[in-house]
């Protein structure tokens, strides 16, 4: 009904809004005790109901999110009432948690796009803390979880991103390292979802001078670090073209000169480093070539930076 009437089932919900909360919450309380004293008999039928309730209402009211036409309402009204399922959420022991939270606040995001810059800080101080102890300790625990915070990064990058400029500096690494992270994931969604992200905030962070200067004298060698390695690595096969879009836009930013500050102190320019590093790290990886071919490669690459079809496939004929 949510998805077929759109906007005006804002009336029916206000009326239900609140209740609706509070079912949910309770529920959340219960599972929680549940899931946290292992000792104790309960009806796996009615905790699975619980489950399946709570997750019907997070979806109830991201459908009606993603169909309305007021952001400004929504913001207004329903804002302030959502952030209390993020106090649930990080209250609760992790095989408790829903990750359909992540995904409400990243329809939330994709739907108000700029209208919430100022609420994106808080909700990353608050989800991504409590999400990350569950899913960074290797490839495989709490897969939803993974795919939901990922998305919601995207989501991040691609309509709010000046919110993610006002988080603190913590947050901010935190989030670019959880992309670098998805472009080396072993499951190919996740890869996809961080090739994709990444591409987008370099596409978006070249075009802001003072953030681009910043930024990359951060986070420059550890993005073309990772992501040559996926690059060369047997086991990411199926991200190499947007792996080499990756590596395209960050050889275009130096040949340019798109950002002041130097990335090695031992170099005169940055192309000389980056022309260096490049070089040394195919000559390890191929031992049978030698440095002349190599950075004769690497500096044709450089030279057809900006065509992207010449550069992928100048990639390709090299090293597949």
């Amino acid at each position: 009904v949510a998805f077929a009437l759109g906007h005006p089932y804002y009336t029916h919900l206000c009326k239900i809004f609140l209740e609706l909360l509070h079912i949910y919450k309770l529920y959340s309380e219960n599972i929680s005790f549940v899931v946290s004293n292992t000792g104790i008999q309960y009806n796996v039928s009615i905790l699975r109901a619980m489950r399946t309730v709570r997750r019907e209402i997070l979806n109830l009211i991201a459908t009606f999110i993603s169909n309305n036409e007021d952001p400004d309402m929504v913001i207004s009204e329903f804002l302030p009432k959502l952030s209390e399922l993020i106090v649930d959420y990080n209250s609760n022991v992790p095989n408790a948690r829903d990750p359909e939270v992540l995904s409400l606040f990243s329809t939330m995001i994709k739907k108000m796009g700029d209208k919430m810059n100022q609420y994106v800080p808080d909700i990353l101080n608050c989800l991504f803390e409590s999400t990350l102890t569950m899913i960074s300790n290797n490839y495989t625990d709490y897969m939803d979880f993974r795919r939901n915070y990922f998305n919601l990064i995207k989501n991040i990058v691609e309509n709010s991103l000046e919110g993610l400029f006002e988080s603190t500096e913590e947050n901010f690494k935190t989030c670019i390292n959880s992309i670098i992270w998805g472009i080396k994931h072993y499951q190919i969604e996740l890869a996809e979802i961080g090739l994709e992200t990444m591409n987008d905030l370099l596409s978006r962070v070249v075009q802001n001078q003072a953030v681009a200067n910043i930024f990359f004298q951060n986070f420059y060698m550890p993005i073309l670090q990772d992501t040559f390695f996926v690059l060369t690595d047997s086991l990411h096969k199926s991200g190499f073209y947007k792996q080499g879009l990756i590596i395209m836009k960050l050889i275009a930013i130096v040949e340019n000169g798109m950002f002041e500050g130097k990335l090695s102190s031992d170099f005169d320019s940055n192309k000389e480093y980056v022309v260096e590093y490049l070089s040394d790290a195919l000559v390890k990886l191929f031992s049978n070539t030698n440095k002349v071919q190599i950075q004769t490669f690497v500096l044709n690459m450089f030279n057809k930076c900006h065509d992207k079809k010449e550069f992928i496939n100048t990639m390709r004929d090299f090293l597949v």
